[in-house]
This record gives structure tokens, C-alpha cells and sequence, in this order.
């Protein structure tokens, strides 16, 4: 689910969880490790229960954010580690 920076939902995506407001979290975002100055970043943050995984542009952290459930990004995660997921 991808929220506006007030963190309404902006449609539904399969394994996602219900709608959610950012604004009643408490969030602790991360940057990787790998990330170099003025590179495509992305930053993380996982929810209180550890329910929902949570993603943003560090370059624009207001900007939308992407909402998964914890099943869904540790699949997403495996993928990329088995470099399953390539560009056309």
C-alpha cells in the first residue's frame, strides 16, 4: 500500500496490510549500510509488533510510503538475495 505524506492510503497491493495512519507511529528509519552519499536510497522502518515493513526514498521522506507485511517483504528480500528479481 502506498500512503501521501499525511499516510492515507493510495490503493491496495496482495500482501499488504489494512490501512494505517503514519502519523500515530512511532517509526525508526534505517538507510543500508551500502548507501553512498546522493545515491538511489531507499530507507526502512519496521512497525511496534513487527507486523508491517515500511519504505521510503530517502531522498524524499515526505514523499509516498510503501507498506508491506512481514511476509511479504522477507519473500521480496529472499528474491533479491537470489538475484530472482532482474530488469527486462
Amino acid at each position: 500500500m502506498t500512503v501521501d505524506k499525511w499516510g492515507h492510503s493510495i490503493g491496495r497491493l496482495p500482501g499488504v496490510i489494512p490501512r494505517f495512519s503514519l502519523a500515530d507511529m512511532s517509526l525508526e528509519w534505517r538507510k543500508s549500510s551500502y548507501s553512498v552519499a546522493n545515491s538511489a536510497c531507499v530507507e526502512v522502518a519496521i512497525s511496534e509488533g513487527g507486523d508491517a515493513v515500511f519504505v521510503r526514498d530517502s531522498k524524499d521522506p515526505h514523499g509516498g510510503t510503501l507498506c508491506y507485511d512481514r511476509d511479504t517483504w522477507r519473500r521480496l528480500i529472499e528474491d533479491i538475495r537470489a538475484d530472482r528479481l532482474r530488469r527486462p
